[in-house]
C-alpha cells in the first residue's frame, strides 16, 4: 500500500505542468502564438519533452516497489539510458504518422483544404505528441497504435496502464472537438482563429484525462491490495 501511495503522488506531481501551462498560455494570451508556425513549434518542443518526462515517470511508477526517493529516480535513469536506438526510430514514425492521421481527419472535419495548411500541422502534432508519443513510450509503438485505434487491451502489459492511457486519449479527442464549436461563431475575436480553440480544447482534454487517472488509480489502489506495483505487471486477471 505504502508503494502504490507513493505512485500515486508521483503521478500527480508529474502532471501538474500541463494545467499550469494552459493557465500561463491564457492569462499571458500566448494562446494566439498558435496560429504562427514558428512561436507553435517552441510550444510543441517543449510539450515533447514534457509528455516523455510524464510518460517515463508514469512508466516507473506503475512498478515501483521501493519507498527510497533516490532509488526511484535512479529508475527513471536507468528507463532513460536503456533505450534502444530502434525503439526511438519505431516511435518518431508512429508520432510522424500520427500527424498525417489527425491531418486527414481535421480535413474531413471541415479544415481547409487550400489554406493554413501550417496551422493545421502544428493541429496535428499538437495531438500527436499528446497521444500517440505517450502510448509509444508506455508500450512498443505497434502495441501502442494497435491500442490507440482499436481500444482492445492486450494480456502483455498492465490493463489498468492501458485504460489510463486510452483514457487520455479520448478526452483529448472531445477536448479537440469541443473545442472546434466556438470557431464559426460570429463573435470576432481573435482566439477563434483556426487552430486555437481547438489546440487549446486538447490541452484541456489531456489535462481531465491525467488527472481523472489519478482518481482512477487510486481506486485501483483501493480494490487491489496485493502484488507488485499497481494491480501487476499484464492484464491477465485472477479468479
Amino acid at each position: 500500500m505504502i508503494e502504490n501511495k507513493k505512485a500515486i503522488a508521483y503521478i500527480a506531481w508529474s502532471n501538474l505542468f500541463l494545467p499550469l501551462f494552459i493557465i500561463y498560455i491564457v492569462l499571458q494570451e500566448k494562446y494566439l502564438d498558435l496560429v504562427e508556425t514558428s512561436k507553435a513549434f517552441t510550444y510543441l518542443y517543449i510539450l515533447i519533452l514534457t509528455e516523455v518526462l510524464n510518460a517515463v515517470h508514469f512508466k516507473v511508477s506503475f512498478g515501483i516497489t521501493q519507498s527510497s526517493n533516490k532509488k526511484f529516480m535512479q529508475g527513471i535513469l536507468s528507463k532513460l539510458c536503456n533505450v534502444k536506438l530502434s525503439e526511438i526510430v519505431q516511435c518518431a514514425i508512429s508520432v510522424i504518422s500520427g500527424v498525417f492521421a489527425f491531418a486527414f481527419i481535421a480535413i474531413i472535419f471541415g479544415a481547409s483544404i487550400l489554406s493554413n495548411h501550417e496551422q493545421t500541422l502544428v493541429f496535428a502534432c499538437l495531438l500527436s505528441i499528446l497521444t500517440v508519443l505517450p502510448a509509444c513510450i508506455h508500450f512498443n509503438a505497434q502495441s501502442a497504435i494497435t491500442l490507440l485505434t482499436s481500444g482492445q487491451y492486450s494480456n502483455s502489459f498492465n490493463l489498468n496502464q492501458q485504460k489510463i492511457v486510452v483514457q487520455k486519449f479520448y478526452c483529448t479527442m472531445l477536448g479537440a472537438w469541443l473545442g472546434a464549436f466556438v470557431i464559426p461563431l460570429d463573435w470576432s475575436r481573435d482566439w477563434q482563429a483556426w487552430p486555437i480553440p481547438c489546440c487549446m480544447g486538447a490541452l484541456v482534454g489531456t489535462s481531465v484525462g491525467q488527472l481523472s487517472s489519478i482518481v482512477h488509480l487510486n481506486d485501483a489502489m483501493i480494490q487491489c491490495r496485493s502484488g507488485p506495483g499497481l494491480l501487476g505487471k499484464t492484464a491477465k486477471r485472477t479468479r
